[in-house]
C-alpha cells in the first residue's frame, strides 16, 4: 500500500525541493504533511513540528496582533503614527506626508511606503502619497513596529506572544531563537536553500520584524487561520476589511486582486479567497482561505521552489485559483526559480497525498465508530449494564402509564 511518506519522496524528487510542509483544513477536517531535509548538507529530516521562515506570511499575522489591540481597545487604527511617536528616519519626518500616515494604511499595504529592494527602502522617503494606491511596504510595517513598542513599552515578541496563547499557535516565534530555544523546547528550523544549497542562518536582527521574521509550523498557521476565520472581529477586519476603501491592485493579468486589512481578497463571480504569499531568499510560502467556509491550506518551503506545487495542494481546498497565481507569478515573481523534474508527475503525486489523508481521516472516523460501538456492548453484556437498560424501561412503562391509565 503507498504510504504519505513515499509520495511525499516522490513529489519533492520531481519538484526539487528540499523539504515541504503542508496543513489544511476542510469540513473542519486538519491534515499536516511534512517531509524532506532541515538542511541538504547535513541528516536532518523534517516533521511537522519543524519550523519554517513564514517571510511575508508574517504580515497577516502582525496584521491580526495588532488588530487584537485595536479590539481590546488599547490601538487606534486611524490615529497618525506622529501623534503617538516618533518613527522614521529624521528625514522622513520632514516630508508633508509624515503625519498623515496610520495604522490602518500600514495593514492595509498603502502606506506610501517603498518596500524592501525598491527605491526608497532606506525610509528616508514617500514613494506615493499614504492611502492613494497600493504600496507593498515592509519599511512601513518596520515604522509600525517601532511606534507600538514606544507605545506600550513591550517587544514585539511580547505581544506576539499574548496574541499566539488565544490563536492556539504553540510552535511560533518572532524571535531569532538563538539557542534554538523556546519557552524551554528545543526547536528545528529549516534552513533556507537557493538551488538545493543550505544558505547561512539569518542574522539575529534580521528575524523578529512584522513584515517576514515569523517562524512557524503549518500546522500552527491553519490554527492562526481558523481563529481568524472564527473571530467576528477579525473575519471583518483582517479577512475582508473595508475593501470599497481601499484602492485595488493594479495588474494587466487580472482586475480581481484588492486589499484588505492584512491580506489579499482574490474574488470572482462565485468565491472570495483571502491568500497571502512570502518569499524570503531560500524560503517560500503561500496560504489561502474561502471566506464562504473557512476551508484553508498553508504551504511552507525551504527552497524558492514551490509555487507550482502551492497551487496544486490550494486547489482542492479553495477551488479554481490559477488567475491568482498568474497574477502572483507576473506581479509579484512568485514562480519556481529552477526547474521540475517531472513536472507531468507533480499534480498526480498531490492528488494522491490529499485522497490518502481523506481516506485515513474515513478510516480514523470508522475506527472511532467501531470503539464506540464495542465499549456500548460491553456496558451491555456487563453487570452493570442489563440493570441501567431493564431500569430504563420500567421507567418508560411507568411513564406511559402514568399518561395512558387504565379505564374505570
Amino acid at each position: 500500500m503507498t504510504k504519505q511518506s513515499d509520495l511525499m519522496e516522490e513529489l519533492l524528487d520531481n519538484a526539487n525541493i528540499p523539504a515541504l510542509s503542508f496543513s489544511w483544513c476542510q469540513e473542519d477536517s486538519r491534515h499536516a504533511v511534512a517531509w524532506g531535509k532541515r538542511d541538504t548538507s547535513a541528516p536532518s529530516p523534517v516533521d511537522t513540528r519543524t519550523l519554517f521562515q513564514a517571510a511575508s506570511l508574517s504580515k497577516p499575522v502582525s496584521a491580526a496582533i495588532i488588530l487584537d489591540l485595536v479590539d481590546q481597545g488599547k490601538w487606534n487604527l486611524d490615529n497618525p503614527l506622529a501623534d503617538i511617536a516618533d518613527y522614521g528616519p529624521l528625514e522622513l519626518s520632514q516630508d508633508p506626508y509624515y503625519r498623515t500616515l496610520t495604522t490602518r494604511m500600514v495593514i492595509g499595504q498603502c502606506s506610501g511606503l517603498a518596500n524592501y529592494g525598491q527605491d526608497g527602502d532606506d525610509g528616508t522617503k514617500f514613494i506615493a502619497p499614504p492611502n492613494t494606491r497600493f504600496t507593498y511596504s515592509g519599511v512601513a510595517l518596520d515604522f509600525l513596529q517601532q511606534v507600538v513598542e514606544k507605545k506600550t513599552g513591550e517587544k514585539w515578541e511580547e505581544i506576539a506572544q499574548d496574541f499566539f496563547k488565544k490563536a492556539n499557535m504553540k510552535r511560533s516565534t518572532f524571535s531569532p531563537l538563538p539557542d534554538g530555544l523556546l519557552k524551554g523546547a528545543r526547536l528545528e528550523v529549516a534552513k533556507a536553500h537557493m538551488k538545493n544549497v543550505p544558505l547561512p542562518l539569518l542574522q539575529d536582527d534580521s528575524r523578529g520584524v512584522l513584515a517576514g521574521g515569523l517562524l512557524t509550523t503549518a500546522k500552527d498557521y491553519i490554527s492562526f487561520l481558523q481563529y481568524c476565520f472564527k473571530n467576528d472581529y477579525l473575519k471583518s477586519t483582517l479577512l475582508t476589511g473595508t475593501l470599497s476603501a481601499l484602492p485595488p491592485t493594479i495588474s494587466p493579468e487580472t482586475s480581481f486582486v484588492q486589499w484588505g486589512l492584512g491580506m489579499g481578497v482574490y474574488s470572482d463571480q462565485e468565491k472570495a479567497i483571502a491568500f497571502h504569499w512570502g518569499n524570503n531568499s531560500g524560503s517560500i510560502s503561500f496560504c489561502a482561505m474561502d471566506m464562504k467556509t473557512g476551508d484553508c491550506v498553508v504551504n511552507f518551503s525551504n527552497s524558492m521552489n514551490g509555487p507550482s506545487v502551492f497551487q496544486l495542494v490550494a486547489e482542492p481546498i479553495v477551488g479554481d485559483i490559477k488567475p491568482l497565481f498568474q497574477w502572483l507569478s507576473d506581479y509579484c515573481s512568485f514562480n519556481d526559480k529552477s526547474p521540475a523534474k517531472a513536472p507531468d508527475t507533480i499534480a498526480t503525486t498531490v492528488h494522491s497525498i490529499h485522497a490518502l489523508a481523506r481516506k485515513e481521516r474515513i478510516d480514523k472516523n470508522d475506527e472511532e465508530k467501531n470503539r464506540f460501538k464495542q465499549s456500548v456492548q460491553q456496558v451491555i453484556g456487563s453487570d452493570i449494564g442489563p440493570g441501567i437498560f431493564s431500569n430504563a424501561k420500567k421507567a418508560e412503562g411507568t411513564k406511559k402509564e402514568a399518561f395512558n391509565p387504565a379505564p374505570p
